[in-house]
C-alpha cells in the first residue's frame, strides 16, 4: 500500500503501517477470539502444546490481555476519527473498496493515516 511521504504529519514506516493495516483487518476476528476465551471454561480450555506454559489459566489471561489491548487501541483511534468517514475508511482497509463520494480522496487519505498513526501511538510503537 502507498503511503504518502511528503507532507504527511503521521508518516509511518513501511513495516509498521502495513502491521496496523493486518490489526485493523483482523479487529473483527479477534474480538470474537476474546469472546470465545472469556467464555471458556472446564473442557473448552485452550489445550497448551508447549511444556513452557504449564498453565492454560495463565496463558488464557496473558492472551485476554493482549488481545483487549489491541482491541482497546483500535477503537481509541477510532473515537478521534470523524464519524461520517470510518465506515468508508474501514471498507476499503478491511474490504478494499473504493472510498465513497461522500468526501474528497484526499479527505479520506488523510483520514487514514491519521487513523493508522494513532493506533501505533496506542499500542507504544510509535
Amino acid at each position: 500500500m502507498y503511503q504518502k511521504t511528503k507532507n504527511n504529519p503521521y508518516l509511518l514506516p513501511h513495516n509498521l503501517y502495513m502491521k496496523i493495516t493486518y490489526l485493523i483487518r483482523d479487529y473483527d476476528r479477534m474480538n470474537n477470539i476474546q469472546q470465545d476465551l472469556l467464555l471458556a471454561s472446564g473442557d473448552n480450555m485452550v489445550r497448551v502444546k508447549n511444556s513452557a506454559r504449564s498453565s492454560p489459566t495463565e496463558y488464557i489471561a496473558i492472551r485476554i490481555g493482549e488481545i483487549t489491548r489491541q482491541c482497546a487501541a483500535v477503537e481509541k483511534a477510532l473515537d478521534q476519527i470523524p464519524p461520517e468517514y470510518i465506515n468508508g475508511l474501514l471498507n476499503n482497509i478491511c474490504k478494499n473498496y473504493p472510498y465513497p463520494y461522500t468526501a474528497h480522496y484526499n479527505t479520506y487519505r488523510y483520514n487514514r493515516y491519521k487513523l493508522m498513526y494513532l493506533i501505533a501511538k496506542e499500542l507504544g510503537e510509535i
